[in-house]
């Protein structure tokens, strides 16, 4: 192999001529920009008259395969670019063109050339358009030929069966195809193509058809009727087999007079004459025994006597206490007369109400004063739920009300009515976590050692809690820093100067003094001052006693 480089002298020598090298390939795939093939190799293109300098016209020199080509000619910049980039070297070979970049190209496209970008040496590709067709793709259900075998899904097909009545179950008739045809079946056994309730998987149903394809057509589901001359639903021993009961039909046997529709097992004896109740007895206990009935209450003495029907001055039933008393029987309800009206041999039991004293006019009255009477006495009501006969607004059913009473009579005071406040000692509009509560009608009063001033009431709240509720400073998140403790329990327990409820003593000066080294201010004593103690500050210019705040 060797590199031709060809240039034009340009009033140059030839060792300063342009240069370019060339690949020593056909340059059947064109030569670059400013080059011209002379059939074997790219040259430079010839310059135009008018353009060339004096000096040679032609210079060209052949490099051997081994020499080292410069990475670029430099030339004069009135006539070239300041550097030419060596073409690479390859070795022709049989490409073709893969436009689905599936590795597989083209057979159709082939040329000799330098393999580049879009160019496959192979060329079995069939389907140059998808990258998913090539010879080594799976064969897929899809109308393509994926694996390039020359057969369209081969060996995916699925086999389906034609299913005119749309049942699920089709004939023996098949088509082969990747998903199912309509008017198609993925399985068969159809017996009956034109009955959508016919196929294997079906019941058998009274219907004239075999619903269930085993040849048989009704099998284990027709029906035994009895003839039924008479409609009262009872057949004779003359049957008939069918789906459905046919006229002059009737689903069960056992009538005993198949002229008579009043007479049957399942009839009920009546005082007609005939057997009803087909058990060969006539009339058998169906006559009804009758009262003398004197009175006309519908009930009778002992007197008796037996018949279909009731007798004039009889009663179907006896049990009358008084025949002379139209309003005195066993079905009465007793009234306060002064008789027995319901035959229990008692006068007015039951009927006496039971009245109750009601003092205070609530019209509910005291269960423990009582007295039984047809009609209410004067001061006397029927209710006897009242929990206090001294209270006119007192009684069940009335609502409660912030009074100090039970008006409702549920045993409870004020129930539901009080409000709930909860104490704000200090009156700095935070309560403790755990306040005391107290529920009442009104506004407490303002208890001993709280604020004399603002509100130490409130109502319950969520949100930051106090801390110190006897010392209006002392607040969740106060900024200020104080120089005594917190007034009350907490200034002789645990942090006592914790003034903004953090759960710890912020103290205001923590720093030490450095005058000499540097300009700090701090303390000149170590350690420094605990809360509400005295100590020495130097401000580097003058020392002086303060008192350490904190909050």
């Amino acid at each position: 192999m060797t590199w031709r480089v060809a240039g034009r002298g340009l009033g140059l020598s030839v060792s300063a001529a342009i240069a370019a090298a060339i690949v020593g390939c056909s340059p059947s795939g064109g030569c670059p920009e400013g080059f011209v093939s002379n059939g074997s190799t790219c040259e430079l293109a010839p310059v135009d008259a008018g353009e060339a300098d004096a000096g040679p016209t032609d210079d060209a020199f052949v490099v051997g395969a081994d020499a080292v080509m410069p990475d670029a000619f430099v030339v004069p910049d009135a006539w070239a670019p300041d550097a030419w980039t060596p073409f690479d070297v390859c070795t022709p070979a049989r490409v073709y063109l893969d436009l689905d970049g599936d590795g597989f190209g083209d057979p159709t496209t082939g040329r000799d050339d330098c393999l580049e970008r879009g160019y496959v040496e192979d060329a079995t590709d069939c389907d140059d358009a998808r990258a998913e067709v090539n010879p080594e793709a799976t064969e897929s259900c899809n109308g393509l030929d994926d694996d390039c075998d020359l057969v369209v899904d081969d060996g995916v097909l699925l086999m389906f069966y034609v299913d005119a009545d749309g049942d699920t179950y089709g004939t023996s008739v098949t088509t082969d195809a990747c998903t199912m045809p309509a008017g198609h079946a993925a399985r068969s056994g159809d017996c009956n193509d034109a009955c959508a309730s016919c196929n294997p998987g079906a019941s058998e149903t009274c219907d004239g058809l075999d619903n269930d394809c085993d040849t048989t057509i009704d099998d284990g589901v027709l029906t035994t009727f009895y003839v039924d001359a008479d409609g009262d639903t009872y057949g004779t021993s003359a049957t008939t087999q069918a789906c459905t009961l046919p006229a002059g039909h009737a689903a069960r046997s056992g009538d005993c007079n198949d002229a008579c529709a009043g007479c049957n097992p399942s009839a009920s004896e009546t005082c007609d004459g005939l057997d009803n109740d087909c058990d060969t007895l006539v009339d058998d206990g169906v006559l009804s025994t009758f009262y003398v009935d004197a009175d006309g209450d519908t009930y009778g003495t002992t007197v008796t006597a037996q018949a279909c029907a009731v007798p004039a001055g009889y009663a179907s039933r006896s049990g009358d206490c008084n025949d002379a008393c139209v309003t005195c029987n066993p079905s009465r309800s007793e009234t306060c007369d002064g008789l027995d009206n319901d035959c229990d041999t008692l006068i007015d039991d039951g009927v006496l109400t039971t009245f109750y004293r009601d003092a205070d006019n609530d019209m509910h009255g005291l269960a423990t004063m009582s007295v039984a009477a047809c009609t209410a006495p004067s001061g006397y009501v029927t209710s006897n739920d009242d929990c206090n006969d001294t209270c006119m607004t007192c009684y069940p059913g009335r609502a409660e009300t912030c009074d100090g009473l039970d008006n409702d009579c549920n045993t409870v005071i004020d129930n539901g009515v009080l409000t709930t406040y909860v104490l704000d000692c200090d009156a700095d509009g935070y309560v403790l976590a755990s306040p005391t509560v107290v529920t009442a009608c009104t506004t407490p009063a303002r208890p001993p050692g709280c604020a004399t001033t603002g509100t130490v009431w409130r109502a319950p709240s969520s949100g930051a809690r106090d801390c110190a509720d006897q010392d209006a400073r002392a607040v969740p998140g106060v900024a200020s820093f104080q120089t005594t403790a917190i007034l009350g329990p907490r200034a002789a327990g645990t942090l006592p100067f914790d003034f903004n409820c953090s759960g710890a003593e912020d103290r205001e000066r923590t720093s030490v003094a450095l005058c000499l080294d540097a300009t700090v201010a701090g303390w000149t004593t170590t350690p420094i001052p605990v809360c509400g103690a005295s100590g020495t500050w130097d401000n580097c210019l003058a020392t002086t006693t303060l008192v350490q705040r904190c909050r």
